[in-house]
């Protein structure tokens, strides 16, 4: 009975991780494949993942000063990609439908392409000049208030 409980306790120590790592991004997966199939934006907004992104960037460099739990940073990153791959789907599909409102879309598609490049410099200027707890206490809570902007309608 000992070893059964020691199984299941194991188990759940696989599992519930993956889960944590995986289970944000299974909403997106049917939304994908429908933007694909369809060839249609429908109401899809660029914006939900540009804050996701900058949300994820900046909660991935709180990482680096604070360390949590490792789950939670592989699910950033994983995110991250999942909402990169649905952003370059969008602009495949709005430069073959190209109209005022989807040239909007692109520009703003592109924009969280480029993100990145904020992201590192931030990174950079507060590792090398901005040390210290305060800022990291800093960079967490403005991680938090990115992803908690999601239900704000855009």
């Amino acid at each position: 009975m000992a070893d059964l409980f020691s199984f299941v306790g194991y188990l759940f120590s696989i599992l519930l991780p993956l889960g944590m790592v995986f289970g944000p991004i299974v909403g997106y997966i049917p939304q994908y494949f429908l933007i694909q199939k369809s060839q249609s934006v429908g109401s899809f907004s660029p914006m939900v993942s540009y804050v996701l992104n900058m949300s994820m960037y900046t909660r991935m460099l709180y990482w680096y000063w604070a360390r949590f739990e490792l789950p939670l940073f592989f699910q950033a990153f994983v995110m991250l990609v999942a909402q990169c791959l649905i952003l370059n789907t969008v602009i495949k599909i709005t430069k073959d439908q190209m109209n005022e409102h989807n040239a909007l879309l692109i520009r703003r598609g592109n924009s969280v392409m480029y993100a990145f490049i904020p992201s590192i410099t931030l990174f950079f200027l507060l590792n090398f000049a901005l040390q210290g707890e305060f800022v990291t206490d800093v960079l967490g809570i403005v991680a938090l208030v990115l992803e908690a902007c999601l239900p704000v309608p855009q």
